[in-house]
């Protein structure tokens, strides 16, 4: 069983992402959508699961990136399976996004 500390997640989830600027233009369409990182524990919800199995669509929210053990699952499908300490980026408007989050921890519908 890997455990993954506070710190890693978060050099986890700061590289992820390059960094480049933002354009800070709050009238942008992209900004009625978010990124959301979360990182699922040993006992979520979704552990096990494959992602087609959690209706994410229905939900209006997308899985835009997957990290597990350090590396970044290219073109994660619907028959993916989500492990444990596994890193989702998730695409959606904010409380949409929170929601599913709830949903992948703990299977609050």
């Amino acid at each position: 069983m890997l455990v993954v500390s506070d710190e890693t997640v978060i050099n986890y989830c700061t590289a992820f992402f390059a960094g480049e600027n933002i354009d800070s233009d709050i009238n942008l369409p992209e900004r009625l959508e978010y990124l959301h990182v979360i990182v699922l524990p040993n006992k979520a919800f979704a552990v096990n699961k494959a992602i087609s199995e959690l209706n994410l669509a229905n939900r209006k929210v997308l899985i835009k990136a997957l990290r597990r053990e350090g590396e970044e699952i290219d073109m994660a499908q619907g028959d993916t399976i989500l492990h444990a300490n596994d890193i989702l980026v998730l695409q959606g408007k904010p409380r949409r996004a929170e929601y599913v989050e709830h949903y992948l921890l703990d299977g609050i519908e």
